[in-house]
């Protein structure tokens, strides 16, 4: 048991917790009651289940804790020799209102009901060295529905492998799974597997990986099952004791002729034929003194299909820190961007409140000014945001929001 320290909130659980240990076996039971936030529809069944955590506009406000979530599980591990722990675990979750996806398609879970249950086994062994480590697990839902996962991990001096396949059908969904690459909370029916290796040395750190993965659910610009392949390759380098450098390129591949038929949300059809997608950005920052630290990033992405015309994108960013009296800092960020399309737009990371972070898609044509600052005094922390976007043709927006901390309060 650990204090819970996520800003995703919709994940926090609330009650009480029972620990049982000694040097072979250890025991825990927990039960526990918090609300969560969800869309609900006229007749009373739950939609969708936003996980952001934030409540700024109407509909997130709105949404805010109308479901009741009930948990109790018992979690259990033996370890049976110096190399060997087994486990086992058994969950249930009970819901103050029904599920009924809207559009089964679109939506990337199939559940439906007001109860889950999971019973789950795994097990973990390490050989004689430390250096190679084998995991496993195998879960399976009141339903019949089921998912494996099994890993292989690999450490030496200055390099690391790592390779994990996973599979889960078509009800799978976890609460409370993650997958690499993937948020907590979407472990759900798909298939694949990750690939993984890390160096580091002198010349810098390199991290290389690829994941495929097949999945029944819709994505946004592929809204229906596909397979896909995703390679990405990071590099990190510090050097002259002030400088850093950071490069990364993410390749999505679709390898295969997809047709799109007509649904719900598309009267026409469409022909999707090898789309790829290419995300790649450099980001140095320099450390002026003890007190200020100056960081500049350039974005571009790329969206390829068949007969198609690309569409491109790119963005650059200027970003100042400052650190005033030790405790207090005021960020300042800048960044011009021009994106032709949605389908290559670009993410950028608003740092909105202390351990906050809210991704935000550009696309179009403009600029983006992002003030953020935190003031500590000895009775309270205050901190605050203010965001400008200004488009081509288009009206500009501002927002801005301010946190309040009380000692042992908390004010919003």
């Amino acid at each position: 048991m650990r204090p819970y320290r996520s800003i995703a909130e919709n994940f926090a659980l609330r009650g009480g917790a029972l620990n049982f240990r000694n040097k072979t076996w250890h025991v825990l039971l927990l039960l526990s009651r918090a609300r969560r936030d969800a869309a609900i529809d006229s007749s009373g069944f739950v939609i969708s289940q936003p996980r952001q955590g934030t409540h700024v506009s109407a509909t997130e406000i709105r949404n805010k804790d109308r479901l009741s979530e009930r948990t109790s599980a018992v979690l259990s591990s033996w370890r049976l020799y110096e190399s060997l722990t087994l486990g086992a675990s058994l969950l249930h979750i009970q819901y103050s209102h029904k599920f009924r996806p809207v559009d089964g398609e679109r939506q990337h879970f199939n559940f439906a009901g007001n109860a889950k249950q999971f019973l789950s086994f795994n097990a973990t062994c390490q050989l004689p060295g430390g250096n190679l480590r084998f995991v496993a697990e195998y879960a399976r839902t009141r339903s019949n529905q089921h998912a494996e996962i099994i890993g292989l991990k690999q450490n030496r001096a200055g390099h690391n492998f790592s390779l994990l396949i996973w599979n889960a059908t078509t009800g799978f969904f976890a609460d409370y799974g993650m997958l690499p690459g993937k948020q907590i909370g979407t472990t759900s029916n798909v298939s694949g597997y990750y690939l993984g290796a890390c160096f580091s040395g002198k010349a810098g750190k390199y991290d290389i990986s690829i994941r495929r993965e097949k999945t029944p659910w819709r994505s946004y610009n592929i809204p229906q099952p596909i397979e896909k392949q995703i390679v990405t390759f990071n590099f990190k380098k510090h050097f002259l004791k002030k400088y850093d450098f950071v490069a990364q390129s993410k390749l999505t591949i679709i390898p295969k002729k997809e047709e799109i038929l007509p649904n719900v949300t598309r009267i026409n059809g469409i022909i999707i034929e090898n789309a790829t997608t290419g995300r790649y950005f450099i980001k140095t920052s320099c450390r002026i003194s003890k007190s200020i630290v100056y960081l500049f990033r350039f974005d571009f992405s790329q969206y390829r299909q068949r007969k198609k015309r690309d569409s491109y994108g790119w963005v650059q960013t200027h970003q100042v820190r400052l650190r005033l009296l030790r405790k207090n800092r005021i960020q300042l960020r800048f960044s011009l961007f021009t994106i032709d399309d949605y389908s290559s737009r670009i993410y950028h990371i608003d740092y909105r409140f202390p351990d906050l972070l809210q991704p935000v898609p550009l696309s179009g044509r403009g600029r983006r000014v992002c003030i953020s600052y935190v003031l500590k005094r000895k009775y309270f922390d205050l901190a605050g945001y203010l965001i400008q976007e200004s488009k081509s043709e288009r009206k500009t927006t501002m927002r801005w929001g301010i946190h309040l901390y009380l000692k042992n309060q908390f004010v919003h």
